[in-house]
């Protein structure tokens, strides 16, 4: 039998989830925009460690390693779609 307090862990472990789908939306419909971590965890209601932490915990990456690799994963399907390679100036 679970007390109310295990009930409200599992809320509170629910309401974490939605922090990071919300932050995985705003990246992936913002990504080509500046966007800093710490006006992301600002857009959440949230302390920027805390936010990184929650995040890292769900993604396995840190906010600003997941942006950047997403940010690398555009760029390249972006270039195979169109032929193009990256070239040493």
């Amino acid at each position: 039998m679970m007390c109310i307090d295990q009930f409200s862990l599992l809320d509170d472990e629910k309401h974490n989830v939605d922090y990071v789908d919300t932050a995985l939306d705003i990246i992936h419909s913002e990504y080509l925009y500046d966007i800093t971590i710490e006006r992301l965890a600002v857009r959440l209601g949230l302390d920027h460690s805390y936010f990184s932490s929650l995040f890292r915990k769900k993604i396995g990456l840190s906010p600003k390693e997941y942006l950047l690799n997403y940010r690398m994963n555009i760029a390249a399907s972006l270039m195979i779609d169109h032929g193009n390679s990256v070239s040493v100036a």
